[in-house]
């Protein structure tokens, strides 16, 4: 992977930090509560185990996120409102969860770029009516966003229900991704990608079973509108 400008994410930076107070090198456990939007910039789970829990009409913004293969400690992120970061960088040697969503209320993550799981576990699941976005084009990286996975380490990440990871693929910009453990349903659902618009989609393929019940109620219906 090439070297990318850091210069574009400065000038990001700057204007993030005056739209939102701004936290890092932050260690322990921190709410972001409906209506209030927090801007991260640093060091997470540096000196202890870190849980940040981002509700329902939150909204974290950052230049980045970042924990690195130096600490040992676990970190757990639970996105129910809007998560907005340029670089997503999870190399601790402690184990990591991502949760997007909580299959009831739409939750959102949108990075640029993503490295994960190069010196511990990560585990990433992206709820019902939830996704996972990487999107690089206003940063100007001639690569275009990358979400990588190492492999050395056991890691996954799940789509449930109709949860989706959205990959930038406009013609000019193309995410990569490379090494993840992509699942659905934790293993029990095959999934499949699809060009939408810009982005290629990666969502689940409903099971036969659920394809069923699905066409029986279609036949319901029908049967319905008939009598009607």
């Amino acid at each position: 992977m090439g070297q990318k400008s850091k210069f574009p994410a400065m000038a990001l930076g700057l204007s993030l930090a005056m739209a939102a107070p701004a936290f890092a090198s932050f260690s322990g456990s921190k709410t972001i509560l409906s209506g209030a939007t927090e801007n991260v910039d640093g060091d997470i789970a540096k000196t202890a185990n870190t849980d940040i829990t981002v509700n329902v009409g939150g909204t974290i913004t950052g230049v980045e996120f970042l924990a690195t293969d130096e600490w040992g400690f676990t970190f757990d992120m639970n996105i129910y409102g809007t998560a907005t970061i340029e670089e997503l960088k999870l190399d601790g040697n402690g184990a990591t969860t991502v949760f997007v969503g909580n299959g009831i209320d739409a939750a959102t993550l949108t990075v640029a770029q993503s490295y994960m799981s190069k010196s511990g576990s990560v585990s990433v699941t992206i709820n019902s009516g939830s996704s996972m976005t990487v999107d690089a084009p206003s940063f100007g990286w001639t690569s275009g966003g990358e979400l990588e996975f190492r492999p050395e380490f056991p890691s996954t990440f799940d789509l449930v229900g109709t949860g989706t990871l959205r990959l930038i693929n406009d013609g000019t910009y193309a995410a990569s991704l490379f090494g993840t453990g992509l699942i659905g349903n934790g293993g029990t659902t095959a999934v499949t990608s699809a060009q939408d618009g810009d982005y290629l989609v990666y969502s689940t393929i409903p099971e036969p079973t659920s394809m069923s019940l699905l066409a029986l109620g279609g036949l319901a219906l029908l049967r319905r509108r008939r009598r009607a």
